[in-house]
């Protein structure tokens, strides 16, 4: 087992081994990926796997189409095989106000560089025969959009880590984060512990709450406040910081943008317990 790392990561889903493999990318080989359970088992491969580019604003258009442009990629960056149908997408308009809903969006993706048409009904039925077209008000057919198992891509990221040097380790149960001096040194496993100054995307946030001192002494947190002041610790991945990174890097700073995030969180309670649930926000 590793016992120095220069960055451990908590949950090897999409985003995890994301993480991990691009940081072994960058030439950091000394990166463990853990998760309670198998690699890419939990959340991540029981996602849609559908992509659909056009979305209602500037910004999250652009991160659709950078995500296509990723997948396309995938091989190729990472040397792990990635299969996907990029057979494209229709949307179908039954009212006029969706038919000024689809103009709109072909507005959009055509002014942000993306290929996308209203067609006719006899076109589509040509490309889907079984369509009905009685009160169609419109069509638009998006042909880069595309449609894969999901699971392949925190998979196919977690093997092309492992083979640049990243430790893996799947069942594995993080149990406690060690700290001094109020900085991150460690992490406890149920395998032992691991030193590291590094912890992400862990990321530990406050609500108002009951827990007692002792409680949150035995956890790190991202954030400063004064004090105890008797507040709840929730545990959850976060990807806030890689999204802000991402919009510096690759987008548009003169658009403000807007995160949302629905995912599962971890609750720690004053005997020890702790449980799961799901959060939106």
């Amino acid at each position: 087992m590793i016992q120095d790392a220069a960055a451990v990561i908590v949950g090897a889903g999409a985003l995890g081994a994301s993480v991990a493999f691009h940081l072994a990318k960058a030439g950091q080989p000394r990166i463990a990926l853990i998760d309670k359970h198998d690699l890419a088992s939990q959340t991540s491969p029981r996602a849609a796997g559908l992509t659909a580019q056009v979305r209602t604003t500037d910004i999250m258009t652009r991160l659709a189409m950078m995500a296509v442009k990723k997948i396309e990629r995938f091989e190729a960056e990472t040397g792990e095989p990635l299969v996907y149908h990029q057979s494209g997408s229709m949307k179908i308009a039954r009212t006029p106000e969706h038919r000024a809903q689809l103009e709109r969006e072909v507005a959009r993706g055509r002014r942000l560089g993306l290929e996308i048409d209203l067609i006719s009904v006899a076109d589509a039925r040509r490309l889907t025969p079984f369509l009905d077209g009685a009160g169609v008000q419109g069509i638009t057919r998006t042909p880069s959009d595309l449609y894969l198992e999901p699971v392949q891509i925190p998979l196919g990221y977690a093997r092309a880590a492992g083979r640049l040097g990243a430790t893996l380790m799947p069942n594995t149960a993080v149990t406690g984060i060690i700290t001094r001096n109020g900085g991150v040194t460690g992490v406890i496993t149920d395998q032992g512990e691991i030193r590291t100054p590094v912890i992400e995307p862990l990321h530990l946030f406050t609500a108002a709450g009951t827990l007692s001192p002792q409680t949150l002494d035995g956890v790190y947190s991202f954030l400063d406040w004064d004090g105890w002041s008797g507040e709840r610790v929730v545990l959850r991945p976060d990807s806030t910081l890689a999204a802000a990174r991402l919009y510096a890097e690759q987008l548009d700073a003169a658009h403000v943008a807007k995160l949302f995030y629905c995912q599962p969180v971890l609750r720690f309670t004053d005997d020890g317990s702790s449980r799961e649930e799901w959060q939106c926000g």
